[in-house]
C-alpha cells in the first residue's frame, strides 16, 4: 500500500478503462508501439534489394575474441546452475533484430557456435532439459516488410526497435512446439541442442551468410513463403 504501489495501480486501472472504452493498445502501452521502417527509406530499400538477391555489402565476420566472451559467461553459468539444479527446463535463445533498425548486420557465426559449445557442457546437468534457439538471422520476423509492396509499418518491432509482444508470440510458439499461424513457418528457428556440433555450425553459418546476401539453394524462396504465411499476423 505504498504511494508508488497505489500510483501504479491507478495508472493500470486508467489504462484498462481507456482500453475497454475502445482506445487501441498501441496508444496506451509502449510495448504495442510500431516501428515505421519508412522513416529509414534508403536502408529499407537496400534490404529489399538484398531479399531480391543482391549482395548486402555489410556484415562481414569480425574478429572473435573467445577470451573476452569467457569473461561474460559467469552470470549465465550461475543462472544455469540455479535453474538446472531445481529441475527447470531452460530455453536459451537469440532474440530478433531487424536490419533496418541495426546500424550494421554483423556476422555472429563464431559467437553463436561458441555459445553452443558452452551450453553443450550443461546438457547432462539439466535434468529438466536445455534448448538453444537462434532467431537472430534473416527470417519472417527479422525481414518483415521487405517484400516489394509490403507496408513499412512493423508488426513485430516497437518504435524504439525492441520486439513487440507479437514477435514473442511466434518465438514462444516455436520453442514450445505449438501451432500458431494457419500456415506454419518453415524457417524461423530450430533447437540447436538437438544437432551435433558440425550440423549446428553449418545451420548457423548458412543463416549468418544471408546478412551478406549469400543464400543457400531454396533459402530465399522459403523465406518469401514464410513472409507470406505471417503477413496477416498482428497486422496494423
Amino acid at each position: 500500500m505504498s504511494g508508488a504501489a497505489v500510483g501504479n495501480n491507478l495508472s493500470a486501472f486508467n489504462i484498462l478503462r481507456q482500453f475497454h472504452g475502445g482506445k487501441p493498445k498501441e496508444q496506451l502501452l509502449r510495448a504495442y508501439d510500431r516501428r515505421d521502417f519508412g522513416t529509414q527509406g534508403e536502408r529499407w530499400q537496400h534490404w529489399q534489394r538484398v531479399l531480391a538477391g543482391a549482395a548486402s555489402g555489410e556484415g562481414e565476420p569480425e574478429a572473435f575474441d573467445a577470451a573476452q566472451l569467457a569473461t561474460h559467461l559467469d552470470e549465465l553459468d550461475r543462472a544455469l546452475d540455479i535453474a538446472c539444479g531445481r529441475g527447470v527446463r531452460v530455453h536459451a535463445y537469440w532474440t530478433v533484430s531487424h536490419p533496418v533498425i541495426l546500424p550494421r548486420a554483423v556476422d555472429q557465426a563464431q559467437l553463436k557456435l561458441a555459445l553452443w559449445d558452452f551450453l553443450a557442457r550443461w546438457r547432462t546437468r539439466c535434468p529438466g532439459g536445455l534448448s538453444y534457439w537462434d532467431f537472430a538471422h534473416p527470417n519472417a520476423i527479422t525481414f518483415e516488410a521487405l517484400r516489394q509492396g509490403d507496408a513499412a509499418t512493423s508488426r513485430y518491432f516497437r518504435a524504439d526497435g525492441h520486439p513487440r509482444p507479437s514477435a514473442g508470440q511466434l518465438m514462444t510458439a516455436t520453442m514450445f512446439d505449438r501451432s500458431f499461424l494457419p500456415t506454419p513457418l518453415r524457417d524461423l528457428s530450430t533447437d540447436l541442442m538437438r544437432l551435433e556440433r558440425p550440423q549446428a555450425q553449418a545451420w548457423i553459418a548458412e543463416r549468418e551468410a544471408r546478412w551478406r546476401g549469400v543464400w543457400a539453394p531454396g533459402a530465399r524462396e522459403t523465406l518469401l513463403q514464410d513472409l507470406e504465411a505471417s503477413s496477416q499476423h498482428a497486422k496494423p
